[in-house]
C-alpha cells in the first residue's frame, strides 16, 4: 500500500543561509566544475539509459497490474482496503 502524502509539504526558509567560498581555494573549485562537466554528462546519460525503461509507462502497467493479481491472490488487497474508498 502506498504511503499517504496527505499533510506533506515543503517548506522553504525566509531567510536563507549564504555560504562563501574561501579565497584561497576558489580557483581550484572553479577548474573543478568546468573539468567535472564531462562526467556529469556521462552520468546523466548513463542514468538516463537506466531509467528510463523502468519509468515507462508499460513498465509502471505492468508493475501494478503483477502487484495488484499478487495482493488478490494472497488474499491481502481485500484485508489492506477494506474501509477505504
Amino acid at each position: 500500500m502506498l504511503p499517504s502524502l496527505k499533510g506533506k509539504h515543503v517548506h522553504f526558509s525566509l531567510s536563507p543561509t549564504i555560504i562563501y567560498e574561501p579565497d584561497d581555494i576558489t580557483e581550484d573549485l572553479q577548474e573543478y566544475r568546468k573539468n567535472n562537466d564531462l562526467q556529469k554528462k556521462a552520468d546523466m546519460a548513463r542514468y538516463t539509459k537506466l531509467l528510463t525503461p523502468i519509468l515507462s509507462l508499460d513498465h509502471r502497467r505492468k508493475i501494478w497490474t503483477k502487484l495488484l493479481h499478487d495482493q488478490i491472490s494472497d488474499g491481502n488487497y481485500f484485508y489492506n482496503n477494506a474501509g477505504s474508498s
